[in-house]
């Protein structure tokens, strides 16, 4: 090998040792940028790979207790609950309007029934937003809530 040759091998093993872990870097960012919100605790975790049609024989409590207490937290009509995996949490997204035509999404932890999450839907604008003060982590859900024949495929009911 010539001294060319050795000065180029070193090159490379140089760049390769920078470039390499900057990229490591870079995908590793990413993926934490692209991790689904939120990020809120739960007491039921969803196994990678379950099947939406078997969520409902992880769930503890019933759609019914689910939206007892969504509208404890938005009093209003119930207007649709499903049963979801969010992010791997298992939670019942109940959508309940209010007596002054808010459409409420009430995040409900399957396992304990305990209200993770809130957002308000206007009806101007059809935009979310998060209200925070029934919110214990102050996450926003990006999630919508499924209706009705799904909602009966769970086996859940009114």
């Amino acid at each position: 090998m010539n001294k060319n040759q050795v000065l180029a091998a070193a090159l490379a093993a140089v760049v390769t040792a920078a470039v390499v872990p900057a990229a490591w870097r870079a995908a590793a960012a990413a993926d934490a940028t692209n991790n689904q919100s939120p990020t809120y605790s739960c007491s039921t975790h969803v196994p990678k790979g379950t099947p939406h049609n078997k969520l409902g024989s992880l769930a503890q409590v019933s759609e019914q207790q689910a939206r007892t207490a969504a509208q404890s937290a938005a009093p209003g009509q119930v207007v649709s609950s499903t049963l979801d995996d969010d992010n791997g949490c298992l939670v019942y997204s109940v959508d309940s309007k209010s007596a002054d035509g808010k459409i409420h999404e009430v995040t409900v932890d399957a396992g304990n029934a305990k209200v993770l999450h809130q957002d308000i839907e206007t009806k101007a604008d059809g935009a979310r937003e998060t209200n925070g003060s029934e919110s214990e982590n102050g996450s926003e859900s990006g999630s919508e809530s499924e209706s009705g024949a799904e909602a009966g495929e769970q086996g859940g009911g009114d």
